[in-house]
């Protein structure tokens, strides 16, 4: 599984305002990988692969 963490695109962080901003957009980073890895464990009990095997498909 891949993520990507974009604080100022999702408006958390202000690079104005780095001190109002830059913890909340820290702490947003965190929930958000945690919130995956749970997502991704699941997956994985579930049945999914993380590496896909693209020699058995051949």
């Amino acid at each position: 599984m891949t993520i990507h963490i974009w604080g100022q695109n999702w408006n958390i962080y202000d690079p104005a305002k780095p001190d109002s901003t830059l913890s909340k957009s820290i702490q947003y980073a965190v929930n958000y990988i945690e919130d995956h890895e749970k997502i991704a464990n699941k997956l994985v009990k579930f049945g999914v692969r993380r590496v896909w095997d693209f020699e058995r498909w051949k």
